[in-house]
């Protein structure tokens, strides 16, 4: 799993946060208004952020819980490798990996939600409690 430097972290943060804006329903003038100011202001906070994920990455053979792990299909193909990474090193008896063909990387907002949350419902209904 290749691991996202800062200037990487910064690019998705931003993206996410134009896709959440026009989610919100801003115009194109407040978007880009509003992602100009954030360019200006210091993210200290993405060193931090991956650091996590390096220490994350290491320990993920610790999670024995039942996994669902779920990965829209456009989504940067980055995190595609990192969702495929997540599920194969967990140690979980019971897991799962699905992907949604037309959902990004933020999917509990994307189009294909609806059938996200079903499956998330089934997944959980399905377990021994």
């Amino acid at each position: 799993m290749n691991v996202k430097n800062t200037e990487a972290l910064f690019y998705r943060v931003r993206n996410y946060a134009e896709g959440y804006k026009r989610f919100e329903g801003k115009t194109k003038e407040q978007i880009t208004s509003e992602l100009n100011e954030l360019e200006q202001k210091p993210m200290r906070s993405l060193k931090s952020l991956q650091y996590y994920i390096l220490s994350m990455r290491d320990k993920l053979h610790q999670i024995a819980s039942p996994t669902f792990v779920i990965q829209g299909c456009l989504d940067d193909p980055l995190y595609k490798e990192s969702a495929q990474f997540i599920y194969e090193n967990v140690s979980a008896k019971t897991k799962l990996f699905r992907y949604y063909e037309h959902s990004g990387h933020i999917i509990a907002l994307g189009k294909e939600r609806e059938k996200v949350y079903e499956e998330i419902a089934h997944f959980l209904n399905s377990l021994k409690w």
